[in-house]
């Protein structure tokens, strides 16, 4: 795990000290230092012969396409196929957004994603459970629903706890809760083409 500023201009990852960006040399005094998991994706260098770009759904700067984070807000990109897609779900966490494709565990051992468990390990989330909920994407209602595996210390959505082995429907908004301190929250767009 290391800090990093990320440049606006170039999306270089920079020591957390450095007052300029040492690729292209524009000021990065107000950039804020975030953390990059080792393994994690990097932000992505962009390439100037690129043509397509990507819009950040977050800050609606144009990306580079192929590029996995915003070089301007370190945004999760949207992937490729999600654009199919008549909404999206962005999970925002406190090292990050990322969006929800499919059905994602979440806990401190597999099947959760490989960077999940990670994250939740590196910043001592020791009291989420090794399988402890689970966030379901629905396409034929343009939802997504939650439901807590049994797990020892709780789910809570609004800072209500969820009874296990029950499904929710979340809300966009929604700020969900597992176990005592690692919360995450939920943004539902619906695309109108």
């Amino acid at each position: 795990m290391t800090l990093v500023k990320t440049c606006p201009t170039c999306g270089f990852g920079n020591p957390p000290s450095s007052p300029f960006c040492s690729h292209c040399g524009v000021s990065i005094v107000f950039i804020a230092p975030i953390e990059r998991i080792d393994g994690a994706s990097v932000p992505c260098t962009p390439d100037s012969s690129a043509e397509e770009k990507t819009v950040c759904s977050d800050c609606k700067a144009e990306n580079d396409k192929g590029c996995e984070r915003c070089v301007y807000c370190d945004c999760t990109l949207c992937p490729d196929n999600c654009d199919d897609e008549p909404f999206s779900v962005e999970l925002t966490w406190p090292w990050g957004k990322e969006f929800l494709t499919e059905t994602m565990r979440i806990g401190r051992d597999s099947p959760s994603p490989k960077s999940l468990i990670e994250a939740i390990n590196a910043r001592g989330y020791e009291n989420v459970s090794r399988s402890h909920a689970e966030l379901q994407r629905d396409s034929a209602t343009g939802g997504v629903s939650l439901i807590d595996l049994g797990s020892t210390n709780g789910t809570f959505v609004d800072g209500v706890r969820i009874p296990a082995n029950t499904l929710v429907r979340l809300e966009s908004g929604s700020v969900v809760r597992f176990a005592a301190n690692l919360s995450v929250v939920i943004s539902i767009a619906k695309r109108h083409d």
